[in-house]
């Protein structure tokens, strides 16, 4: 396996196994100073779990390489890890398409084709009934993300006969 962080996960779960009916004494050795674990070493009977850690502080825009050894009963295994750094790369968001339109509601489609070099905190539609809505008006938020995704939402409480604007 590899462990790819990709540029905006700081922790990847794994996941260590013993087949064996007798406890395993383990350990993991990072090669690089920006990735960690949570344990560095251990013993196991049956399963266990540790957790591999990037900070991606002080570090500058571009991709790293690095891997995790583990040692366990005389045998070592090498897991390859990666991660990136972007240049403050912004979010990239549609909002496409109405549907269900009734008297007073409507439900909107969009898509958050990327989430640019960090987390995207907060997504969602903004509406009017001038042409340009902003924050300021009309607003239905739907979380945040860490992955690109559609997305819709039903705006109700809508005025018939009125022209609504959405972004």
């Amino acid at each position: 396996e590899e462990l790819n962080f990709g540029k905006v996960q700081n922790s990847i779960r794994i996941t260590l196994e013993n087949p064996s009916s007798e406890n395993l004494n383990w350990s993991v050795k990072s090669s690089n100073s920006w990735l960690t674990v949570s344990q560095e070493s251990g013993s196991v009977s049956s399963k266990a779990y540790i957790n591999a850690i990037v900070s991606r502080s002080g570090l500058a825009a571009g991709d790293y390489d690095g891997s995790l050894t583990f040692s366990a009963g005389g045998l070592q295994t090498v897991i390859p890890a990666s991660m990136s750094i972007a240049v403050n790369e912004k979010p990239t968001i549609t909002a496409e398409n109405y549907a269900s339109l009734t008297s007073n509601s409507v439900t909107l489609s969009g898509t958050l084709i990327s989430i640019g070099s960090s987390e995207v905190t907060s997504y969602g539609f903004c509406w009017a009934t001038h042409s340009e809505p902003t924050i300021n008006d009309k607003v239905i938020t739907l979380g945040d993300s860490q992955v690109a995704k559609p997305f819709e939402a039903v705006i109700t409480g809508l005025e018939s006969e009125t022209r609504y604007y959405f972004r």
